[in-house]
Parts: C-alpha cells; sequence; structure tokens
C-alpha cells in the first residue's frame, strides 16, 4: 500500500469516526466525498477519497466498534 493510499485510508476512517461521535447519520457519506473533492479538489486526498453511506458502515461496524469495544471492556476491567 502505497504512502498515497495509507493517508486516504486514515482520511476515510477518521471521517467516520467523526460521523459517529457527533451522531451524523452515515447517509451523510454520500454528500461528504463530492463536498471534499470540491472543497479541496487541489490535494490528491481528496481526489483518492472513495466513501459512501456503505464504506463508512462497514468502517464502523469492522474497525472501529470491536477496537472501541475492546478498549471499554479493558477499561471496565481496570475500574473498581
Amino acid at each position: 500500500m502505497s504512502a498515497q493510499e495509507v493517508k486516504t485510508r486514515r482520511a476515510e476512517v477518521k471521517m467516520t469516526a467523526g460521523l459517529v461521535v457527533h451522531n451524523v447519520p452515515l447517509a451523510f457519506a454520500d454528500h461528504l466525498g463530492p463536498l471534499l473533492k470540491d472543497c479541496l479538489g487541489d490535494s490528491k486526498t481528496p481526489q483518492d477519497y472513495r466513501f459512501a453511506r456503505i464504506k463508512s458502515s462497514c468502517i464502523t461496524n469492522e474497525a472501529l466498534a470491536p477496537y472501541f469495544t475492546q478498549e471499554l471492556v479493558k477499561e471496565l476491567k481496570n475500574s473498581p
């Protein structure tokens, strides 16, 4: 995976986390990709940005949820 692909993937995960943390419907991701390309068109990362509702759901369910569930379990085990 190239450095640019890593930057793009990181941006996709961060945007998904932002949507989830702020309780924004994942359907908004359908509009976010074109918006970023329009606003930040001179940058390579928004041009490679492939992000929509289905991908954001997969990132949430397959990456973010397991990680934060595991972190919560660790925290609960260590608290009195």
